[in-house]
């Protein structure tokens, strides 16, 4: 399917690429971090930055993390690093939240192409979580993260397009990428496309109820409560026809 500039190739991406995305809303893991940066560990020892003093990871608060690990890497420019810092500060682990502070950290390990980084600051510009609302900048980072593999910004970036924010509304490119995202198996997608089906101008409601229980089939429980609220409402042709379009998705 191609959609115009919003194609960006993402059904040949996969569900590899759910699994990556995962680590964006992951706790930071010193081990791996210290591997890809070189600092010193052994077990549950770390050796600060700065002092040379050993103590165990696990009695250093948050603000003792940063100052003898994550700050001189990300200063170095690591943006395993900045990512890590945007992280702590944002959700408040172990310091006190600071939305200005996780955005600046974002940018930079944005400005290195992070994939993870890029979308948690397009999510802060889309919302406005701590920092003014920019959706057209929100979109352009959004894109960045989705042409790495991140679904999950292909998504927000449809919703985005559907609803013309940071860009002129084009729901029909819209519906285009959420199939995309469908065919890659994100079950919001398939609610989403539920939802549209449903509530077009001319409702199709075999296709919105396929969507709600194809996504029912594939774990989403909010959506086998939809396609059951939607099926008391059909026609027996209706959910007829639905029901054997699942049957033939589900034995491919």
């Amino acid at each position: 399917m191609v959609f115009g500039e919003y194609n960006i190739g993402i059904c040949r991406i996969g569900f590899a690429a759910v699994l990556m995305t995962a680590v964006a809303s992951a706790v930071p893991n010193m081990h791996a971090l210290a591997q890809t940066t070189g600092a010193q560990t052994t077990g549950a020892q770390t050796t600060g930055a700065q002092s040379g003093e050993t103590k165990p990871w696990k009695t250093l608060s948050g603000e003792e993390q940063i100052r003898r690990f994550y700050l001189p890497r990300a200063q170095a420019g690591d943006a395993t690093a900045q990512y890590y810092l945007g992280h702590m500060y944002q959700n408040g682990l172990g310091v006190k939240a600071d939305k200005q502070a996780a955005a600046e950290w974002f940018g930079r390990a944005a400005d290195q192409d992070d994939p993870r980084a890029l979308y948690r600051l397009a999510v802060m510009l889309q919302t406005g979580d701590g920092i003014p609302k920019a959706p057209s900048r929100a979109l352009a980072l959004y894109r960045r993260a989705a042409e790495q593999g991140v679904l999950e910004a292909y998504f927000n970036m449809a919703q985005m397009i559907e609803r013309g924010e940071g860009v002129a509304a084009n729901p029909s490119a819209a519906e285009g990428m959420f199939e995309q995202l469908a065919d890659a198996g994100m079950t919001e997608a398939m609610r989403e496309l539920g939802r549209i089906n449903a509530r077009k101008q001319d409702p199709d409601l075999p296709a919105a109820w396929f969507w709600f229980a194809f996504a029912a089939a594939n774990g989403d429980s909010q959506a086998g409560e939809l396609a059951r609220l939607l099926a008391a409402s059909m026609s027996e042709e209706d959910l007829a026809a639905g029901q054997t379009r699942l049957g033939k998705s589900l034995n491919n």
